[in-house]
């Protein structure tokens, strides 16, 4: 206390109010029964005034390195004590993670990586951190065996498989950027050990998967890629697991589709595998053709994606979710160059679907909002007419009309 004097980091008056508020705190949590709120208030001060100090060191350009650790080692004492007595909660736990990475405490952060993950082998969010923060330190073989131990653990857990997809299909990106270079894993070693006791995982097939991948990445790591691996051998290996593990999720599907679209790289043989899945796995589904359909639009051409789309319709013309899923696909398409495009898309959509008698309330409320936007509000109230004709019920289509006689001046519906 007396260097933060020394150096004018606090007052007098200051340290003393800071000696008084540790003391009141202390005393909460050494009671018999001290209750978590208790703790939580303690680390949020804590954290509030070492922040503090460092915002006052960097304004007096001050590089004291033992100010900053006697507050970060006080920290790291106190969340272990919370931790000690609440080690159920996972909330305390994520901020104690957060604190040492922000912190950069790597033995700390090794060490408590290994612990939580022993406690709370089921939660996906623990294993994620620590598979992230092995790739961060450029340990891609720890993040692997991370995320492989992972799932063994929880077979069936969407984010986990996202995760492990994701990290190899960054791995595969940067290596293909130096393939023909010599490569290999960056020399920290994180070593996160977890004590076997109590987890059981549950055999499967990741076994195998894992031994082959160990071995495709002892050969990543010599002088040359394999042809194999640049051609997407292992996020490919991975997607199969995935869905095997995960099957009849088209929601999994659409994530993993989002997902390489962060990886420009993107193997070509993984997207064609994931695209035939999809089409085969649901088949008849509109859902499914419209997340292929807006994939071919993203990635390949407007005109393509549509064609897809009125193929389908063609085939099954009467099919109502396939109309909707048609306009939904307009509707999220953001890059045309001018939005009166997408308008006659959609106008011309919604006719050629009330010729074809296959409109729903949905499609009948998107197209009187389209058109009463575009300032057609005869049109639109039109629309909404037959609309509450042909669907009576229907409390959005008589609001619509309702508000479209009060806004045209006619007052009337008949």
């Amino acid at each position: 206390m007396q260097t933060l004097i020394t150096h004018e980091l606090f007052t007098e008056a200051e340290v003393k109010q800071i000696i008084q508020r540790r003391t009141e705190f202390e005393y909460k949590v050494q009671r018999r029964t001290p209750s978590k709120s208790d703790y939580v208030m303690y680390l949020q001060y804590e954290l509030a005034l070492h922040n503090l100090k460092k915002a006052r060191m960097e304004r007096k350009g001050i590089n004291f390195i033992k100010i900053t650790a006697l507050g970060t080692r006080r920290l790291h004492f106190l969340f272990q004590r919370a931790l000690r007595r609440f080690r159920g909660d996972t909330t305390l736990w994520t901020r104690y993670l957060e604190f040492c990475i922000e912190a950069k405490s790597r033995v700390t952060l090794t060490k408590t990586f290994g612990k939580v993950l022993h406690l709370h082998p089921t939660k996906t969010q623990f294993w994620i951190m620590a598979a992230r923060w092995a790739k961060e330190c450029g340990n891609m073989k720890n993040c692997r065996a991370l995320l492989l131990r992972s799932i063994r653990i929880n077979p069936h857990e969407q984010d986990l498989w996202l995760e492990y997809l994701g990290a190899e299909l960054d791995y595969y990106s940067t290596m293909k950027e130096k393939s023909g270079k010599s490569s290999c894993e960056s020399s920290i070693q994180l070593n996160i050990s977890i004590p076997d006791a109590d987890i059981k995982p549950e055999e499967s097939d990741e076994d195998e998967m894992g031994q082959k991948q160990q071995e495709q990445q002892e050969k990543d790591n010599g002088p040359h890629l394999t042809g194999e691996f640049l051609s997407g051998a292992i996020p490919l290996a991975v997607y199969k697991s995935a869905i095997a593990a995960v099957p009849n999720k088209l929601e999994f599907r659409a994530a993993i589709l989002d997902l390489l679209d962060r990886f420009p790289a993107t193997p070509a043989a993984l997207i064609k595998e994931v695209r035939d899945d999809v089409l085969s796995s649901f088949p008849g589904s509109a859902k499914a053709l419209g997340l292929v359909a807006t994939w071919r639009c993203t990635h390949e051409s407007i005109a393509d994606g549509l064609a897809f789309l009125d193929l389908a319709l063609k085939e099954s013309p009467n099919n109502t979710e396939l109309w909707e899923e048609y306009a939904n696909v307009l509707l999220k398409l953001e890059f045309f160059q001018q939005d009166e495009k997408r308008s006659q898309l959609l106008l011309d959509l919604f006719e050629r679907c009330r010729k074809q008698k296959a409109l729903t309330e949905t499609l009948c409320e998107r197209w009187v909002v389209l058109l009463e936007g575009k300032g057609r509000k005869e049109e639109a109230a039109k629309v909404a007419a037959a609309a509450t004709a042909q669907f009576p019920a229907s409390q959005k289509l008589w609001a619509q009309r309702i508000a479209l006689a009060v806004g045209t001046g006619t007052g009337v519906i008949n």
